[in-house]
């Protein structure tokens, strides 16, 4: 089995490499390979990875604008991987950079069985009702067409492939009015949510800026410290339970710096709760369960 993943490097490559390690090589021997996809600047990683049994590809941060993308699905394409997990990592759709992925993916419906892809841009724009962008806007409002989140839709698969999955992160300042009220019925304007939907068909997690930006160095450290039962219980509502509607956790964030979701995860994986990445994988049936 093979499972390939996106992200960007902000961690030192250690932390990056032990993660890997407890998803991949430790806790699902039975994933052969993991296709690791380096998709912004940050520190090397080590090159000590052949124990992990694990493949990277290194390509430039800018890769939406560029033809690595297809470099990286002609790969995928061969190597019929089971996941692709893609992060725009602050980028701002100025040339089509998602329609550029949507595109591609047309080509390989039944290459890659889940297309993933987690944003924590730096405008919410992009992902609410008055979007710059009118092509890139109706790519992701269909067939959420009313509600002001803007969520990736089903990709046109062929029929023997599965339904597309979607991680989306956006601003965690928005307030209840450019909220659509059935998604979030429980929203308050002072706090984040946190939701899981299942909506056609196609469950999507979405996760406020707020919580993306945690800082592994520097003030994270310190809040993590200051507050282990705020995060306990934050992780352990997340993923306790799957709701066939979605389920919502209120969390207020006490600390805002800019930097990836990754970082989180191993954040989380230094306060005792590394199961949180796997279960995360596992809940949108990317990687199996264990047995």
């Amino acid at each position: 089995m093979s499972v390939a993943i996106g992200i960007p490097v902000h961690g030192s490559s250690q932390e990056l490499l032990n993660l890997l390690k407890n998803i991949y090589a430790c806790e699902h021997p039975q994933i052969q390979t993991a296709e690791i996809i380096i998709t912004n600047s940050g520190p090397k990683i080590d090159r000590k990875i052949s124990e992990l049994k694990l493949s990277i590809i290194e390509v430039p941060h800018h890769f939406y604008w560029s033809r690595s993308v297809e470099t990286i699905y002609n790969h995928f394409h061969k190597s019929n991987a089971s996941a692709l997990i893609l992060m725009n990592h602050d980028c701002l759709p100025k040339d089509d950079c998602f329609i550029k992925i949507l595109d591609f993916h047309k080509n390989y419906p039944t290459s890659v069985g889940h297309v993933v892809l987690l944003n924590k841009a730096a405008n919410d724009t992009i992902f609410w009702a008055g979007c710059r962008n009118e092509k890139f806007a109706a790519a992701f409002t269909e067939p959420y067409k009313g509600n002001s989140v803007m969520c990736l839709p089903k990709l046109p698969y062929s029929t023997t492939a599965a339904p597309a999955q979607c991680l989306i992160l956006p601003k965690s300042t928005v307030r209840p009015k450019y909220l659509h009220a059935k998604l979030f019925p429980h929203y308050a304007s002072d706090h984040v949510q946190t939701a899981l939907l299942k909506k056609n068909g196609v469950p999507v997690l979405i996760i406020p800026n707020a919580f993306a930006y945690i800082s592994l160095a520097d003030r994270a450290k310190k809040c993590a410290r200051m507050h282990p039962d705020t995060w306990k219980t934050f992780w352990d509502c997340l993923f306790a339970a799957y709701s066939p509607r979605y389920i919502t956790v209120n969390f207020i964030a006490p600390f805002y710096t800019r930097t990836s979701f990754i970082e989180a995860t191993l954040l989380s994986i230094k306060l005792g709760f590394g199961r949180i990445a796997k279960t995360l994988l596992e809940r949108f049936k990317i990687i199996p369960p264990l047995q």
